[in-house]
């Protein structure tokens, strides 16, 4: 989590399910998630696509956040941009089977 206060996500209530769509996560992947749980009453989420801002992150904030994606049933998990790569090797470790490789121009449906 950083200061930077230009963060930007997007939620969509798809037929699969909610899907996150993350700018670069400043405020935190986890708090971003808790957010939007908060906000729409949902307690999972289908996909969470983008930057997670991880790329410095510690080993206690890297199994924090897997935990936190694990309980919001996180079927799709497509980390880039400033997660780092340290950071999505060990997501994909811990979903492995879920996670997508999503770069510049990948293409996504979600029944819509």
């Amino acid at each position: 989590m950083d200061l930077i206060v230009d963060d930007q996500a997007l939620f969509l209530d798809t037929p699969a399910g909610m899907v996150v769509i993350l700018g670069c996560a400043h405020s935190g992947v986890i708090n971003t998630l808790n957010y939007i749980a908060q906000i729409t009453g949902t307690d999972k989420f289908y996909a969470v696509i983008g930057g997670m801002h991880l790329n410095r992150a510690s080993r206690d904030r890297a199994h924090a956040t897997v935990e936190t994606l694990a309980n919001y049933q996180v079927q799709v998990l497509g980390a880039n941009h400033c997660t780092g790569t340290a950071a999505i090797v060990f997501l994909w470790h811990h979903f492995l089977g879920n996670c997508i490789s999503c770069h510049v121009g990948t293409r996504l449906g979600f029944g819509i």
